[in-house]
């Protein structure tokens, strides 16, 4: 479990923050992800219009 988790869990992430510096809490923060453009195949594209329609679709459905 990150930090920012359990900071965020029960009383928010603002309240919590509050008590903290500013690099204290920056630190906390989660990175970004991507930091770079993605690009995404046909067959990305085609994964995520049926996920967009059931996004429980099973397996089959994604094949």
């Amino acid at each position: 479990m990150s930090a920012h988790a359990t900071l965020h869990m029960f009383a928010g992430w603002r309240s919590r923050v509050a008590v903290l510096s500013q690099e204290q809490a920056e630190r906390l923060r989660p990175a970004r992800p991507y930091e770079r453009a993605i690009s995404l195949s046909g067959e990305d594209h085609a994964l995520l219009r049926v996920l967009a329609w059931d996004g429980r679709a099973g397996y089959g459905e994604l094949v």
